[in-house]
């Protein structure tokens, strides 16, 4: 999906919400070559 989102629909940035408690997702996701940009504190 992520492949499909950059090289077909040509985004720029995709977005992840992961619970910051949520540590195996956060590797998980990590491993991809996310980066964290901050945490979502209220919605």
């Amino acid at each position: 999906m992520l492949r499909h989102a950059f090289e077909t629909l040509l985004f720029e940035k995709v977005e992840f919400r992961i619970d910051e408690r949520n540590t195996r997702s956060r590797k998980a996701v990590e491993k991809l070559g996310a980066t964290l940009e901050g945490i979502l504190r209220k919605m």
